[in-house]
């Protein structure tokens, strides 16, 4: 952070992270990302292409809720 004189990370799409790179452990994370109709995976997809996709009033009406 301080080379990039920053005191924060900004936000971007969320990564996988694994903590070996095989493939048995890869896919058990892309599975686990999978489950309930790829909910995680299809967000993510969507969020880095287009924020016109989600319709913020929902959003944050949703939020409102669980307040």
């Amino acid at each position: 952070m301080e080379r990039e004189d920053v005191s924060f990370i900004p936000p971007v799409q969320p990564d996988i992270i694994v903590k070996e790179l095989t493939e048995k452990i890869i896919r058990e994370a892309i599975e686990s990302y999978a489950e309930e109709d790829a909910f995680w995976l299809k967000i993510y997809a969507v969020a880095d292409h287009s924020r016109e996709v989600f319709a913020m009033d929902k959003i944050n009406q949703a939020l409102k809720v669980t307040k």
